[in-house]
C-alpha cells in the first residue's frame, strides 16, 4: 500500500510540477513551494532534495486532504534536523522578538493583576518611560476598550503595533483620582539580555541570557561600566542560553579572546569553511564560566573558545549540543524558513554536535528544604515603611528572599524591599499599594515554608572560589 501511494505521489509530483493555476493565489503558493524547495536543496547542510521535499508535501495533502500552506510547508520539513523549521506568520514574529531582544510598542512588560494590567518594568528610553509611566501601574483602558479582567495577551495586543503609530491608553495610579490618559507613539523597544552586578572591589558577575543580534551592544556597555571599577575578574552566566546570532556572538568572543581564531563554520560546500577572528591583542579579563544541559548554539561556540582559547574556565554541566548554524528567509506569505545551514566548531576545534561542551570542573547545583525555625519572628505591631531598621524589617526579607522576590535579606527596609512587597502582593491577588498592613504580614506567615525548598548554587560558589583564589 506503501508503495502504491508512493507512485501515485510522484505522479502527482509532475502534474503539480508542469500545472499552472488559473487563480493568482494559488500561483503565489506553487510559487512558495517551488521557491522553498529549491533554496533547501541548495542549502541544507545534511542534504535534500526538493524532490523528496515536494513529494513530503504531496503525500501529506493526499493523505489529510489539508492544502492549508503553513500546514503544507510544515509538512515539508518533518524528517530533517530538529532546528530546521517552518514559521507561519504569528510564529515568525514571535521568533524575531526573541532573537532581536525587540519588541513594538510601548516598552512595558505586564502581568495580570486585580483590577487589570499591571506593569512590571518600565524598559529605559521607551515610550512609556519618556511619558511618565511607572512600576505597578494599573492600565485598565486601550484603545478604547476597558481592559480589566481581561487576560493579558488579549490585552496587549492592542498596545502592540507598528513603529511611529499612536496606541491611546489610560492608567490607574496609587494616590491619583481617576485615570490618567496617554497618546504613546510606539516605538521598537530593544530589551538587554545582559545583567551585571559587582561581587566585591575585584570580581564582577554577568548574566547573558540569549546571543540576539544586540547582545554584543548591551556587553561592551556592561564592560564599559566594569572597566570604570577597576576590575579584571568576572564570572560569565551562561546557563541557560539558547545561543542567537552568530554576529553578536562573535563580536561578544573578541572582547574576551585573544587575537587568532575564535570558531569555525563548515557548509555544505566542502570547499566553504569560514574562519572568525579576533584581533585583541590584549585580553584583560580572567573569566570563570557557568554552563548547563540547557547552554546551547551560540552560547556553547563561545563558552568553549573560551576554554579552548585559556581565557576561561568552565563550571557547571555539559552542554546542550546544538553545533549548527541556521539562516532564516521570510516568504511571500509573512511566514519564513529557518534551515541548517552549517555546522561551527570552537576555536580548538571541539565539534559541538558531537562531543558537547564539557566543563573543566562538574558541578551540580543542590536543594535543601527551608527550616522556618531559622526565621526571625514577624512583627504584628509595628509599621514598616522605606527607611525602617531592625529584626522585623529581616523577617519580611527572610521570607522574601527565599520565595525569590529579593536576593537577599537585611536589615534595611529599602526601595528595592517595598518593590519586593510590591511584587509579592501582585503575585498573590492582594492590592499592590506600597504599605506593609496586618494582610501582608499574615499571608506572610501562614505560608508553609518548611514544605518549601531551596536552589543552592554550588556552580556559581565554586566559580567565584576560583576567581577569589586568583592573582
Amino acid at each position: 500500500m506503501r508503495k502504491k501511494l508512493s507512485v501515485l505521489v510522484i505522479t502527482v509530483l509532475l502534474v503539480f510540477a508542469f500545472f499552472v493555476p488559473a487563480n493568482a493565489t494559488e500561483l503565489d503558493e506553487f510559487s512558495i513551494v517551488n521557491q522553498v524547495s529549491f533554496f533547501v536543496e541548495q542549502n541544507y547542510k545534511f542534504g535534500v532534495t526538493s524532490v523528496q521535499l515536494k513529494n513530503k508535501a504531496l503525500e501529506y495533502m493526499l493523505e489529510t486532504g489539508d492544502t492549508n500552506l503553513d500546514n503544507v510547508l510544515k509538512a515539508m520539513f518533518e524528517g530533517l534536523d530538529d532546528f530546521s523549521v517552518y514559521f507561519n506568520k504569528e510564529e515568525y514574529a514571535e521568533f524575531l522578538g526573541d532573537v532581536n531582544a525587540s519588541l513594538c510598542g510601548i516598552g512595558a512588560s505586564v502581568v495580570k493583576g486585580r483590577d487589570g494590567s499591571v506593569i512590571l518594568d518600565v524598559i529605559p528610553f521607551s515610550p512609556a518611560e519618556k511619558a511618565g509611566i511607572k512600576s505597578f501601574d494599573t492600565i485598565v483602558w486601550v484603545e478604547g476598550f476597558i481592559v480589566v479582567g481581561m487576560p493579558v495577551a488579549e490585552a496587549t495586543k492592542y498596545t502592540k503595533g507598528e513603529a511611529g503609530t499612536v496606541v491611546k491608553i489610560g492608567i490607574k495610579r496609587l494616590g491619583t483620582e481617576g485615570v490618567i490618559y496617554y497618546d504613546l507613539v510606539r516605538a521598537n523597544v530593544e530589551t538587554s539580555p545582559v545583567t551585571w552586578k559587582k561581587l566585591d572591589d575585584e570580581t564582577a558577575y554577568i548574566s547573558l541570557s540569549i546571543l540576539s543580534v544586540n547582545a554584543d551592544f548591551f556587553m561592551k556597555e556592561a564592560l564599559n561600566e566594569i572597566d570604570k571599577l577597576g576590575i579584571k575578574k568576572i564570572v560569565l552566566d551562561l546557563r541557560d542560553n539558547p545561543g542567537g546570532h552568530i554576529g553578536s556572538t562573535v563580536n561578544i568572543c573578541e572582547m574576551f579572546m585573544p587575537e587568532g581564531p575564535v570558531g569555525y563554520v563548515d557548509y555544505k560546500d566542502p570547499t566553504k569553511m569560514e574562519t572568525y577572528y579576533s584581533e585583541n591583542k590584549n585580553p584583560k579579563y580572567k573569566l570563570a564560566v557557568l554552563i548547563n544541559g540547557n547552554t546551547a548554539s551560540g552560547a556553547e561556540f563561545l563558552s568553549g573558545g573560551l576554554q579552548d582559547t585559556k581565557v576561561g574556565v568552565l563550571f557547571g554541566e555539559t552542554s546542550f549540543g546544538k553545533g549548527t548554524v541556521q539562516t532564516t528567509r521570510e516568504l511571500l506569505n509573512g511566514g519564513a524558513i529557518k534551515l541548517t545551514v552549517a555546522k561551527y566548531y570552537t576555536a580548538g576545534g571541539q565539534d559541538v554536535a558531537k562531543d558537547k561542551i564539557v566543563p573543566d570542573f562538574e558541578v551540580k547545583n543542590s536543594y535543601r528544604q527551608l527550616k522556618e525555625e531559622n526565621f526571625l519572628p514577624l512583627d504584628f505591631e509595628t509599621e514598616f515603611r522605606v527607611g525602617s531598621t531592625g529584626e522585623g524589617v529581616k523577617a519580611i526579607e527572610q521570607r522574601l528572599a527565599v520565595l525569590g522576590y529579593m536576593e537577599e535579606a537585611d536589615d534595611k527596609f529599602t526601595e528595592e524591599t517595598m518593590d519586593a512587597v510590591r511584587l509579592f502582593k501582585l503575585y498573590n491577588g492582594m492590592n499592590t499599594d506600597p504599605f506593609v498592613e496586618f494582610d501582608f504580614i499574615a499571608y506572610l506567615n501562614n505560608i508553609e515554608y518548611d514544605k518549601q525548598y531551596e536552589e543552592v548554587d554550588r556552580q556559581f560558589d565554586a566559580a567565584y572560589e576560583y576567581l577569589k583564589g586568583l592573582e
